[in-house]
Formats: C-alpha cells, structure tokens, sequence
C-alpha cells in the first residue's frame, strides 16, 4: 500500500493531466494560512469551544452479533452508517443507537463483496462500498436496495463524490492499472462512465520503489458537502471545485521551523527506509488530521518531538488558535479519532469508542467527568457495543 493508517497529510506541485500540466505554488495567494507560533497563537480552552451534547450506545443485531471494530462511522439523512472493519459489516443505525439493518454481506453473491476497503455517502444520499477484492464499488440505498455498480481497475484506499457525481479516488500504490496516468499519480477523478477527467500529485513510489509507508492517514475527506484533498508533497490543503478543478484552501505553517513534507524526493531517493523514517519522528509534520466544520478548521500536526497543541481556525476572523486542554474533562482529547462522522448541523462531530478503551481509561483513573458519559458508562462491560459520543463546537 502507499498509505499506511497513521497520520499525514501535504501537497506541492500537481498535475491535472487532460493533456496539461499545470502546478500551483506552495504558498498560493489564494490559499489562507493556518500558522501555528507558540510564541504569538492565542490560545483558548478546549471545554469554551466544544461541549458533549449526546453519548449514544448502539444496540447489537441479533443475527450480526456484537460490532467487532468500528473502522469508519458516517452520518446521511438521520441514519449512522457504521462499518465494522473486524466482522466486516456494513450496518445503519437510527440517532438513538436502535439497529436499523445491515447493508448486503460479506459473500460471492451478485450484490455481495469480499472485502471492505472503505465506505462513503454519494450525493443523493446512498451508501457505497469499496470491494477491492471484486474491484468494484457497489451503491446501495439506505433502506438497503441495491442500486448500481462501478468497476474499477486502480485498487482505491478512499473514495469521495463530488455533488454532481464525479468520484474522487485515493490510488493505492501498485495498483497496476492499464492507464499509466493512473499508476503514477496520487488522486484521479472519474465520471460514471470511468473517464478519466484529473490526476492530481506524483506518486514517487512508482518511480522509485520507495513508499511513505506508515507515514498517512487518509488523503480525501468529504465534510460540509465538500470534498477536501492533500498530497503528500507539501503541507496544502486542496478543496475540489465541482467542475473536477483543486483549488488551494489552506496552508499550514508552524514557527520557528516549518513542517517537514510527508514526501521529500531527496531524502527517500539518498537515504534508506530507517533514515527518512527517523526524520519524520525528529520533525513535525502534518498527519493528515483536520476536521471542516462551517465555522471552524480544525487541524492537529503530529508530535513525536514535542508536544503540538490542537490548532482551531476561524473562518471569519481569519484566525488561528491553540487548544488548551488542561483543565477539560479530556472527553474530546481522549475520544477524537480520524475519521469522524459530521453531523448536518455543520457544528457536530460523531466519535466512537470501544468498551476496552473505556475500561482501560478508568482502571488509570482517567474516565472523563463528565454527567452524560458516567450515565452512559454506568452498567457498560466488555461485551457492550462502541459507544457514540457527540461533539458540538459552540
């Protein structure tokens, strides 16, 4: 795999390959600075900016049994969508936890899939899976109907849509596609009819042989309706227009020395796997961790070094702040996790949480006190089903 699940997230020169190539600068004009200085960032409090609004325990379905482990958790309409990584399962439920069904199974069947290598929301609200193994991303309504099909050939780790339909693609390395557009670039997008229509960003692995593994997390997300994207050039953060064009929406800085690229083309080309590595656990880089709310941006940089505080921008005052967290009931520091689900309200966010991690907290005395999570916890085991807990920026 090219991507590894850790944490990064970059960007620098791009191709958008139509027949052109066309590059944007690191520091575009039209790209806002999220800077973090620890000696000028102003810093709030964690517990002034968001708050615990709901705690939610999802009930088992009889026939699936337990939810195993919860590797992606989205929201569409009213309904969470949960896939269970561990049973591979792809299951909704209702905002009070009730099960709701289990969308097709794991199986050779004709709706079936053999694997699950990621799951998202289409424009009109429908479900769809990645089967990697079929090489295929079945669509299905949220009652469960079976909708449609799309073939692919570049082995994908995410998926996105654009709101016309366009899919965005994370291109695994080696996936050994006929088109060698799509073997050498990081992200393309397809229309239904798998025209190819942008490839955005090098992918050096298929130059040299050399991955960043272990080194990213996610490189598309879908909040607020939109599309956001980085490469693992620079440090950017690229929101899509809807006509398949990257626009830059952020740079992200740090003082008084920059953060490192998740890809630098020098180090992986004269240095072995151990030594670049080594970089990136002495340097701060960006891992990939960033959550768009209407309001608010919020970022978190790796810190293997030293610590690095949440950064929290605002949209209108064009402002970067630190989060404080000393002091918080440690409800969201302990349960933020990559790849939450983000509520309509374009306020909240949904993270979950497994009963060993709740055990776990508690037997070091590290259960947050917080009213609507000790209720939720009350008579919680090591059977119970992850936990939803709900957070609302103010």
């Amino acid at each position: 795999m090219k991507r590894i699940i850790i944490s990064v997230l970059p960007v620098v020169a791009l191709y958008i390959l139509a027949c052109n190539t066309k590059s944007v600068s690191l520091n575009s004009p039209e790209a806002e600075t999220i800077l973090y200085d620890p000696d000028s960032t102003e810093t709030i409090r964690l517990d002034d900016v968001v708050e615990v609004t709901k705690v939610i325990e999802l009930k088992s379905d009889g026939y699936a049994g337990m939810i195993g482990e919860i590797r992606e958790l989205l929201y569409t309409n009213g309904v969470f969508v949960v896939f269970d990584d561990a049973n591979k399962l792809v299951q909704t439920f209702d905002e009070n936890g009730n099960f709701i069904r289990r969308i097709s199974s794991l199986g050779n069947g004709p709706h079936e899939y053999l694997d699950i290598r990621d799951v998202c929301i289409t424009p009109n609200g429908n479900i769809a899976i990645v089967d990697t193994q079929k090489q295929r991303m079945l669509e299905f309504s949220v009652d469960g109907r079976y909708v449609s099909s799309f073939p692919f050939e570049c082995g994908p780790t995410e998926v996105e849509y654009l709101n016309n339909d366009t899919v965005v693609f994370d291109v695994a390395a080696q996936c050994f596609s006929t088109d060698d557009r799509i073997n050498s670039c990081e992200i393309f997008l397809a229309d239904r009819n798998k025209n190819g229509i942008g490839y955005y960003g090098e992918d050096m692995y298929f130059k040299t042989g050399k991955s960043n593994y272990g080194m990213t997390f996610n490189q598309v997300y879908r909040f607020c309706g939109s599309v956001f994207f980085t490469l693992l050039e620079n440090n950017t953060i690229y929101k899509l227009s809807e006509d398949g064009t990257m626009v830059p929406k952020y740079n992200l800085k740090l003082r008084p020395d920059d953060l490192v690229p998740v890809w630098d083309e020098k180090i992986h080309r004269d240095q072995d796997m151990m030594t670049w590595m080594k970089t990136y656990f002495e340097n701060p880089y960006f891992g990939g961790a960033f959550i768009e709310f209407d309001d608010y941006t919020l970022v978190r940089y790796t810190f293997h070094y030293e610590y690095l505080p949440m950064l929290l921008y605002d949209h209108k005052k064009k402002q970067t702040f630190a989060l404080d967290e000393s002091g918080s009931d440690g409800m969201f520091s302990l349960f933020y996790n990559y790849t939450p689900a983000i509520m309509d309200d374009g306020h909240s966010l949904v993270c979950w949480v497994n009963p060993s991690v709740v055990r776990l907290y508690e037997e070091y005395g590290r259960s947050p006190n917080n009213e609507l999570f000790r209720e939720a916890i009350k008579d919680y085991t090591e059977e119970s089903n992850p936990l939803l807990v709900v957070f609302t920026f103010k």
